[in-house]
């Protein structure tokens, strides 16, 4: 068949045949098309690379392949008249033949020397999680669309066909899936792989607009708190994420600090969070409640050796996912009016709305005072703090309590 570019956009994945013998068309299934020279040097099959298509045309694909013809017919004519009169093969350089093309990496194999490279950047403590999470987006939405394609095939049809069905309903989960394939590319690119990254700037105008909310997390007001609590303890989620969810509104600590909690880090009614799961890097006391309390001592029966997890999974003992959590908010009807981190907010809400010091409310969400009051601060507060955060468990789980005036 004689190629022509009509004809070329018509082809599916596979190798077409030019009428020029031994040219071919690879189409990948990702839609990256090359040239491909198939011909027997010395006895061997050899594929050569002659270019991506349509970066080389059908014309300088053929005219390199019909030169390469020659070329070895050339050569073997001048061995076979050596070999007719007994001497040894002419010193004369025969015409030259395009050496195999060194095929070019997939994305997979750059992919993964990339996130090895990044890697050695990433908090330690959280490294092999986060390589895991890149590993999970790699082999769910991206290897299977352009994982064995060769990197300079790559066209941008193909990261729309792995960002578009997501952009709209998955946005958060769609922009960092764009990250990592952007990654990816610009090492290829600093390599010399390819010239162009196609999940860059170059897409934005077919990926549809979203609108960017720049607002706080969505947060319960804290007034419903208590009838979350209730529906919390009432879901059909597991005892380990039930009660982590708990313990995380009753200590308004993050969702990564509760789920990496152990056993060794509380001493009785204080829990002791070390500096290397801290988003500010530093290491932050807890007073636990006494509801606090209750539901670390109903943890127990997760794990009755009290070593590592205080909250397992119930399914493979390692840590609670990150959106277990979020699955249990949608699964009480809440996911559209609250976020796992919006109770942070419900927290500091209730300590304005009565008049707790600003100061005590900051040191117990593990927030950095700026200025030349955080300057003068050496404390981090702790037993003032005990009575604020009984007062805010009190609350919250309905039972009675003499509201007291907290000062700094």
């Amino acid at each position: 068949m004689k190629l022509t570019d009509s004809k070329i956009s018509k082809l599916k994945p596979g190798r077409h045949n030019d009428a020029i013998p031994t040219l071919q068309l690879v189409i990948k299934p990702s839609g990256g098309k090359s040239w491909i020279q198939r011909i027997v040097i010395d006895g061997k099959r050899r594929d050569i690379g002659l270019g991506s298509y349509p970066a080389t045309t059908i014309d300088e694909a053929r005219e390199e392949a019909i030169a390469n013809r020659k070329a070895i017919k050339q050569q073997k004519r001048q061995q076979r008249r050596a070999a007719l009169v007994g001497i040894e093969q002419p010193t004369t350089t025969p015409a030259p033949i395009a050496e195999p093309a060194k095929q070019n990496p997939t994305f997979q194999e750059i992919a993964l020397e990339c996130l090895e490279a990044l890697s050695f950047g990433w908090k330690e403590s959280t490294r092999e999680k986060v390589k895991q999470n890149w590993k999970t987006d790699f082999n769910k939405r991206i290897f299977p669309v352009i994982g064995n394609t060769q990197i300079d095939c790559i066209q941008k049809a193909d990261i729309l066909k792995i960002l578009t069905p997501i952009w709209t309903t998955r946005n958060h989960m769609a922009q960092k899936t764009r990250m990592r394939i952007k990654q990816v590319f610009k090492r290829a690119i600093s390599f010399g792989y390819c010239e162009q990254n196609p999940a860059g700037e170059v897409i934005d105008g077919a990926l549809p607009q979203i609108r960017n909310s720049k607002g706080n997390y969505k947060a319960l007001p804290h007034s419903e708190i208590k009838q979350t609590l209730e529906a919390i303890k009432t879901s059909d989620s597991s005892n380990a994420v039930k009660l982590s969810l708990e313990l995380l509104i009753l200590t308004a600590c993050r969702s990564n600090e509760i789920r990496g909690m152990l056993w060794k880090e509380i001493d009785g009614d204080t829990w002791t969070i070390p500096a290397n799961r801290m988003k500010g890097g530093k290491t932050h006391r807890v007073s636990l409640s006494q509801s606090a309390q209750e539901i670390i001592e109903s943890a127990k029966a997760l794990n009755p050796s009290k070593k590592g997890l205080v909250f397992p999974s119930e399914k493979n003992g390692k840590e609670l996912s990150a959106t277990a959590h979020s699955f249990l908010l949608k699964a009480i009807g809440l996911a559209d009016k609250a976020t796992i981190h919006g109770f942070r907010s419900s927290f500091r809400d209730w300590c304005a709305d009565t008049g707790k010091s600003r100061e005590l409310a900051e040191a117990a969400l593990a927030h950095t005072v700026q200025g030349v009051e955080g300057a003068y601060l050496r404390s981090d507060r702790l037993e003032p703090r005990r009575q604020l955060m009984e007062q805010w468990a009190q609350y919250v789980t309905g039972t009675t309590a003499k509201v007291v005036q907290l000062h700094g």
